[in-house]
């Protein structure tokens, strides 16, 4: 078979899937347009803890991992940040008088 015919067999079995799941073809593009609703707090407000939640069970941490039912399913990249007097962020500033 060549790629194209089996990237088409994949894309299809992918939309079977998702139709099956939502139970209906409309089922399944409402879900993908709406995607997951956050969980608010009893006053219609996020959570004060920093934490985000989500009626598919995903939650998010203050750090931006995500969790799906308790795991662990993305920890976002680590990114350097500055930890020496010499890194750019502790120098000072000149300014004009």
């Amino acid at each position: 078979m060549k790629r194209d015919t089996l990237i088409l067999v994949g894309a299809a079995g992918v939309a079977l899937y998702l139709v099956k799941k939502a139970g209906s073809v409309q089922g399944a593009v409402q879900n993908i347009v709406q995607g997951a609703k956050e969980i608010l707090s009893t006053t219609n407000t996020r959570f004060n803890n920093g934490w985000r939640y989500f009626d598919d069970g995903t939650a998010i941490d203050p750090f931006g991992r995500y969790y799906k039912g308790g795991q662990l399913i993305y920890t976002p990249p680590a990114v350097k940040r500055p930890t020496a007097a010499t890194d750019e962020v502790f120098k000072a500033g000149t300014f004009d008088v």
